[in-house]
């Protein structure tokens, strides 16, 4: 019987792990077991990934389960801010979600105690939600808090990007075709890329930008957030293949009201019709040497 390697599922703990966890001056603050966090950093050191976030677990025992005593939390509150951080996610682990810990509630009571502090609390910790949905929650609660920079004009048009994520294989590389794309199509440059390359003093400058880009479906909702709440207009969607790309090209030339460089599109188009035939003679070629 031969052996079968299953991927485990990935709950929404883990989407909002891995959506903050690259998030430079912040710390993630996990009401729940030691394990949970020695776990996850490893997993960012392991795969390679930049952690910028500081990953803290408050520590968990039966009498705070059985009682639900949360003073654990603002023990480590006080440390985490000792450290400079003026950001700090609240991530409920899977048992305290299923005993009933409001951390809405808690985050209101630290936020009142800490005034200068932005206190960011989930509600998708547990192994019920999928990775997709703690995602989307993450992107959105970012959104939702961060309080934006004062707008400075800048020389050329600004967008930001919401959706680039370490779940993606090749997440640098495509961000960075897709900053060349904008570049020579508009001479746009990319404001802010939520989360894979970025700050929370980049996030806060995310009113710099004149469009939001989803790149992925569990972005949307933020920039819908976004558009509803700041009147930033947004696009969903990333480009895929020649066709694809001057769709998701011509989408944000209409969102902004620009003209897209049709040189720089019919260069592409050259470019990449001579690889297509040079591949083709390549192979007839080889076909030819078998027979």
């Amino acid at each position: 019987m031969g052996s079968i390697n299953y991927v485990p599922t990935g709950s929404g703990r883990m989407g909002i792990l891995w959506t903050i966890g690259t998030i430079g001056e912040t710390a993630v603050l996990e009401f729940g077991s030691m394990g949970h966090m020695i776990y996850a950093s490893k997993w960012f050191e392991r795969s390679n990934l930049r952690l910028k976030s500081q990953l803290v677990a408050t520590h968990i025992n039966e009498r705070d389960i059985s009682l639900g005593i949360t003073k654990r939390i603002n023990d480590a509150v006080k440390e985490v801010l000792d450290s400079g951080v003026k950001v700090v996610f609240l991530l409920p682990s899977s048992v305290p979600e299923t005993i009933g810990i409001d951390m809405e509630s808690i985050a209101m009571e630290l936020s009142a105690q800490y005034p200068e502090v932005t206190f960011i609390p989930f509600d998708k910790g547990g192994m019920r939600e999928t990775l997709f949905e703690g995602i989307e929650e993450a992107l959105y609660k970012i959104c939702k808090h961060v309080s934006f920079d004062p707008p400075k004009a800048h020389e050329s048009i600004m967008v930001n990007i919401i959706g680039s994520h370490i779940d993606f294989e090749n997440f640098h590389s495509d961000m960075r075709e897709i900053k060349r794309l904008l570049k020579k199509a508009f001479n746009i440059n990319i404001n802010c890329i939520l989360t894979a390359e970025t700050s929370w003093s980049k996030i806060k400058s995310m009113s710099n930008a004149q469009l939001s880009i989803a790149i992925r479906k569990e972005g949307v909702k933020a920039c819908k957030y976004l558009s509803k709440k700041h009147g930033t207009p947004y696009v969903a969607g990333r480009p895929y293949g020649y066709e694809g790309t001057i769709r998701w090209l011509e989408a944000i030339a209409k969102a902004l009201d620009v003209d897209i460089d049709r040189s720089f599109i019919e260069k592409e188009l050259d470019e990449g019709q001579h690889t297509l035939n040079t591949l083709k003679m390549m192979l007839s070629y080889g076909l030819g040497s078998s027979r």
